[in-house]
């Protein structure tokens, strides 16, 4: 997948914080997989990357596609990362 063609989660805000989508991360030769969101408020930004079948790591990109936090635990560990502030 490619950074401008991210699958859009839309808007996320604090009354509605929590977001699930199911799996779309395939194998093969697809090895990354884009999503993005809108927040209302600035805020920190939390993602849990759990029930994976191989090895995943997370990336958290600011709108530039510039890496403000990340996570690479090995095999199928449960990835959690959240963004600063």
């Amino acid at each position: 997948d490619l950074f401008s063609a991210a699958f859009d989660l839309g808007t996320i805000t604090s009354a509605a914080p929590t977001v699930r989508s199911p799996g779309s991360v395939a194998a093969g030769t697809d090895i990354q997989d884009f999503v993005k969101f809108t927040l209302t408020d600035d805020s920190p930004v939390r993602v849990n990357l759990i029930g994976m079948t191989g090895d995943a790591n997370v990336q958290i990109l600011n709108s530039l596609g510039v890496q403000v936090s990340s996570g690479n635990q090995s095999g199928t560990t449960p990835e959690n990362v959240q963004t600063p502030g």
